[in-house]
């Protein structure tokens, strides 16, 4: 296959479809969730008091360098709350609640927490019914585009044009920093540590909401 240009990681792939003539016009993807499984999720969301419609957000990943800071999350996460006063559930695994419970201590409003409460695939159903994911690049946010949930992702080392949301129902918030497309995403040797993330703000990320829910 012929390398032509820097593209996401699907379409790498799909290219490798196209080259055996595969037609790739109308694709479909998403989690398979049982019918039970989507009940338990119903009645998670009813035992926390969540009604529709619901933001989602996940201040998590697997790298830290992929982490917005979590000042800057909670400050996030409060303005959410105050602005569309809208349920706003925290999600997490049971190895990210340090993180989550950091954010919350921040925070001057109480969210919904089911950080640790879910396996993958209830997860994928609750962002599912979610009116929109915050996040980093993580899990979550191509579980979102699998789901068709709009989404607002963070970028930071990574590259977004390879590895951020895939489809057309998101906005990515992110900033030119020296050495980023050069970034290993496990070691920062920029001069200012943590630029890329450091330099967006709370009103850069509430921008890119206000795009999708207004």
């Amino acid at each position: 296959m012929p390398f032509e240009k820097v593209k996401h990681k699907v379409e790498y792939h799909l290219d490798l479809a196209r080259f055996l003539e595969c037609d790739t016009s109308v694709l479909r993807w998403g989690v398979y969730t049982t019918a039970a499984e989507k009940k338990e999720v119903e009645q998670l969301l009813a035992r926390n008091g969540v009604s529709t419609p619901f933001i989602c957000v996940h201040p998590g990943s697997r790298l830290h360098l992929k982490r917005w800071p979590l000042d800057r999350c909670a400050s996030l996460y409060d303005r959410m709350i105050e602005k569309f006063g809208l349920p706003l559930v925290i999600l997490g695994s049971g190895s990210e609640l340090e993180i989550v419970n950091e954010v919350v201590a921040l925070m001057k409003n109480r969210p919904v927490m089911l950080a640790g409460k879910t396996s993958i695939r209830q997860l994928y159903e609750v962002i599912a019914k979610a009116q929109l994911l915050i996040c980093n690049d993580s899990a979550p946010m191509h579980m979102a585009a699998a789901a068709g949930t709009p989404t607002v992702a963070i970028f930071g080392p990574s590259k977004s044009i390879e590895t951020g949301p895939y489809g057309t129902r998101f906005r990515v918030v992110e900033k030119d920093c020296p050495y980023r497309m050069n970034c290993d995403e496990s070691v920062c040797n920029n001069r200012l540590y943590h630029e890329c993330m450091q330099s967006i703000t709370p009103d850069d990320v509430y921008e890119a909401v206000s795009e999708i829910l207004t």
